[in-house]
Parts: C-alpha cells; sequence; structure tokens
C-alpha cells in the first residue's frame, strides 16, 4: 500500500521562485509514488499556483491563513502557553541576550506547527504509520514537527540546502532543538557533499548515518535543447542568474566584467542578469557613467524560470557566471550545464562541487580581476577551443545533474524508508 506524504514548504505553491523550481521539479515523481500528496505552505504570499493537474494533491493553508501568521498579535495568545516558555527557557543557555526575542518567537511558531499539525493529521485522516512528513528545509518547522510527532510513528526526513545548514547572518540556529530534530528524523537529505560533510560535523560525525547526499539537478522544459554560442558577429555573452543580496555577490560580476571590457578592447562584450533582491539599488549605483564602450549591461530583474528557459534557448551565450560566498549546489549553474554552457564560479561549498576544469572555469574564492582575465583569456583569443569544454558541461549534466533522473530515484527512495525511527547509540 502506498503511503501518504506530508510537503510541508515556506511559500509553495504560493509566489515562491526559487521554492518553485525546486518542488515542480520533483512533484511529479512525489505523486507517482505515494497515495496522496499533501503540501502545508507556512506563509501566504501572491496567488496560489494551479495543481489541479495533479489529481492527489491537497494543498492545505490552514498554517498559512492563521491567525499568528496575518495579524501582528496574532501570537499573543500563545506567547506564555507553558510549552513556548518551556522550549524559551531551554534555549536560553545556547543564545546571546539580543536573540531572546528571536528564540521567543520561534518557540510561538514550533507551538502553533505543532497544534496545527496535529488538526492536520486528523482533518486528513493521516495514518501515522504510513505517511512521511517531508520538511524542505532544515529548520523551525522540522523541529516542531519532530516535537509534535506521536512518539515512534511517522518517518520525518527534511532537505538541507544552504542558510539552513551554514552560519548565516539573521538565521537563528538553536543546536537543542536542531538536534532533537536531528534525532527524531530517519533521514536528513543534503543537496551537496560540503553541506553533507559539515552536517555530519555538527551531528558528532552522525554515527547512524542519517545525513545522505541528495542532489537536485534541473529539469529542462525541452530535454535537447542546447544553447548556441555567439559567432564571430556576436558579443561575448556572460549569462548570470540569481538573487541579488550580499551572499551573491553580483556587483563582482560586473567589477570582473568591466575590467575584462577594459582589458580587451578588440572584443564585445555583454552581460545579462536575471534576478532581484535586496542590493539591486547597490547594483545599478555601481554602473558606472562612462562604461567602457565595449559592454553592454542587461539587468532583467525577476523572471519566471520559464522565462529563464527561453533566454537559453534563444540568446547566444558563452558563459554563465557565480559568484556567491557560498552555495548548496546552485541550479542556477545545472541549468546552464543543462544547456551546454560552461561555467565560471569561486572555489567554496557548494560551487566547487559542480565547477572544474571539464565543466568550466573555477576562481578562487575571492578572485581579482587579473586572475579572471588570465583564466577567461585564452578561450578568447583562440588560444583554446571552447567547443569540447561546451560538450563536456551538457554530458556532465546528463551523467549526474539530471533532475529527471535524480527526482524519481529520490522520491522512489522515499516511499521507501522504513517508519521505525534509527535512534543514536
Amino acid at each position: 500500500m502506498k503511503k501518504d506524504l506530508l510537503l510541508f514548504t515556506t511559500l509553495f505553491p504560493y509566489d515562491a521562485v526559487t521554492e518553485s523550481v525546486f518542488v515542480m521539479s520533483e512533484l511529479e515523481e512525489l505523486c507517482r509514488c505515494f497515495r496522496r500528496v499533501i503540501i502545508i505552505p507556512e506563509i501566504s504570499k501572491g496567488e496560489l499556483r494551479d495543481l489541479s493537474s495533479f489529481t492527489n494533491v491537497t494543498v492545505d493553508t490552514s498554517r498559512a491563513l492563521s491567525t499568528d501568521h496575518r495579524h501582528p498579535l496574532g501570537k499573543l495568545p500563545s506567547a506564555l502557553h507553558p510549552s513556548v516558555l518551556d522550549q524559551l527557557a531551554k534555549s536560553l543557555p545556547h543564545i546571546p541576550a539580543n536573540k531572546i526575542p528571536a528564540a521567543w518567537s520561534m518557540a510561538i511558531n514550533r507551538h502553533r506547527i505543532g497544534s496545527n499539525l496535529k488538526d492536520i493529521i486528523k482533518r486528513h485522516s493521516i495514518d501515522c504509520d504510513n505517511a512521511v512528513f517531508y520538511t524542505f528545509w532544515f529548520d523551525h518547522i522540522t523541529e516542531a514537527i519532530a516535537l509534535a510527532l506521536p512518539p515512534d510513528h511517522g518517518t520525518l526526513v527534511s532537505g538541507a540546502h544552504r542558510q539552513d545548514i551554514y552560519p548565516t547572518p539573521g538565521v537563528l540556529k538553536i543546536h537543542r532543538y536542531r538536534k532533537l530534530a536531528f534525532e527524531r528524523m530517519t533521514k536528513l537529505f543534503a543537496v551537496s557533499k560540503g553541506g553533507q560533510e559539515f552536517l555530519k560535523d555538527e551531528f558528532n560525525g552522525d554515527p547512524t548515518s542519517k545525513v545522505t547526499l541528495r542532489t537536485l539537478g534541473s529539469k529542462k522544459p525541452i530535454r535537447d535543447a542546447i544553447s548556441r554560442p555567439g559567432n564571430s558577429e556576436d558579443a561575448v555573452t556572460f549569462f548570470s542568474c540569481s538573487r541579488v543580496d550580499d551572499n551573491k555577490r553580483v556587483t563582482l560580476n560586473l567589477t570582473l566584467l568591466i575590467d575584462l571590457a577594459r582589458n580587451m578592447p578588440e572584443l564585445r562584450f555583454r552581460w545579462i542578469h536575471a534576478g532581484d533582491g535586496p542590493c539591486m539599488s547597490m547594483l545599478r549605483a555601481s554602473i558606472p557613467a562612462q562604461l567602457p564602450s565595449n559592454l553592454t549591461i542587461d539587468l532583467k530583474g525577476m523572471l519566471c524560470n520559464e522565462e529563464i528557459h527561453s533566454i537559453y534557448r534563444k540568446e547566444p551565450i558563452d558563459w554563465a557566471m557565480l559568484m556567491s560566498r557560498c552555495e548548496g549546489l546552485p541550479i542556477a549553474l545545472c541549468e546552464a550545464l543543462s544547456y551546454g554552457i560552461p561555467v565560471i564560479g569561486c572555489d567554496v561549498p557548494g560551487i566547487k562541487e559542480i565547477v572544474n576544469d571539464s565543466t568550466g572555469i573555477l576562481l578562487s574564492e575571492n578572485p581579482t580581476s587579473e586572475e579572471f582575465i588570465a583564466r577567461i583569456y585564452p578561450y578568447l583569443n583562440g588560444q583554446k577551443d571552447q567547443a569540447p569544454l561546451r560538450k563536456s558541461a551538457f554530458d556532465e549534466w546528463k551523467s549526474k545533474y539530471d533532475a529527471s533522473t535524480l527526482r524519481r530515484l529520490f522520491a522512489e527512495y522515499m516511499s521507501e524508508l522504513p517508519s521505525k525511527i534509527m535512534t543514536e547509540k
């Protein structure tokens, strides 16, 4: 008998660009492997995506539409609940004083999510012994479910990407509750080898082998579509696709490409960036009034994934760039490889797993313009042929990062997980 899957997200199927790309790539396979897929977003924002084509999918918005999310004072009734105060008291030894309000808010959220979970189980007639509880991110939702699930009943698993693994400014992690959730869950799926190793270290070497590598990869609307390189009449085109924030360092793209254009005035260059974020105004302000005449910049802003794929198919793209300080395993680079586009990235967690001599150019952690120019120059002046690199990039995606295969194997694996919880020895 097939199991039920309860999928807990932050926003999906509400407006969520990143989550939508992730979840939609695997939803079909999850529906094939499970009797029912019940999606529970935590937050409502914008319009709900139409999922009516998935006949065994139900979206439960009870948490997202609850009063404590939609009203500034909604959390007050739970603020002094005994379980909330107990969680807060147990958190205090692990956090600085200025994090107490955030820890209190997290404790309230865990309590409210736990109460909501019990209602969901009852509303959908969930047999916990025949269900998988899957949190897409390893965060307070995972912790809340670990606290709320009946002891020894139900399979709890979680994904782990970047900011839910590594120390991240503005993201509070309380090890006591991460450890509690880890001990309660059956599997923790890290999207990168670096993340897997970091989590193993966090949880004392992971003696029961719960931390499992789970590569996401990317999926294409037209599987065999390939982006064409520019010809002698085209500008050399660089494409980047990311949120514009401090971690993504999109302004570094700008610096490197301005200096490249100034050092090679005989060539024309073009940079296309898709994505928006809190540092977009700073990025625009960083563009000098007197750009090199041989460089054009096209900041597209936020685009949906279908529009991104359209750019790959229609534009002559020579290189893809991602200069992040840290990543999970970036889907943006997987997508570029899937179109046979060589990738340029920094030697940092996540990126260094996908960028190598056969897929592109791996720069140092904090690359200078001199390093960037020296590494790419042989391809621009004809010393090196880029064609083998483009073929190798596509072959790498096909063998390692094709989400159609990866998500099928993941859904099958998860549907066969035992309900018995693996506890620490």
